[in-house]
């Protein structure tokens, strides 16, 4: 699901004629780890492949991409924006220790009860974000 998701990413963006370059690519990748990834996170990764990337670079390449609608931001309430490719509903478990994001997928079947009771009060969903939060298996050992 991960790798279909960086595929359809590189797709929008030819389609959408937007050149492939090395860090377009290696971004793409980086966020099609299953974790949202705040943009020093992303850096660290990419200067692994990229020793010359710059962060001024990271910051730029998350705004091209979210405005061509292939990159999401996510906030768990800490105050750190992180990003992740768009597409596979899902939602996400979230360390309150050290932070560590890993994303769940929910049966549509838990998430209905919600939708239907917030169209009895008049409101037409058209988004939602549902976290969990607790200790991940590092912090409780």
């Amino acid at each position: 699901m991960k790798k279909a998701r960086a595929r359809e990413a590189l797709t929008i963006l030819k389609r959408a004629g937007r050149r492939m370059t090395r860090v377009r690519r290696a971004t793409v990748a980086a966020l099609s780890s299953g974790r949202p990834l705040s943009a020093a996170e992303l850096l660290r990764r990419l200067a692994r492949a990229l020793p010359t990337v710059h962060k001024t670079t990271v910051y730029r390449e998350l705004s091209a991409l979210s405005g061509e609608g292939v990159v999401q931001e996510v906030r768990f309430g800490d105050g750190a924006a992180r990003y992740e490719l768009k597409g596979g509903h899902h939602h996400h478990v979230v360390c309150e220790r050290c932070g560590d994001v890993a994303d769940v997928e929910i049966p549509e079947s838990f998430e209905s009860p919600a939708r239907v009771s917030a169209g009895r009060s008049g409101f037409s969903v058209t988004r939602h974000a549902l976290e969990f939060f607790g200790l991940c298996r590092e912090c409780r050992a």
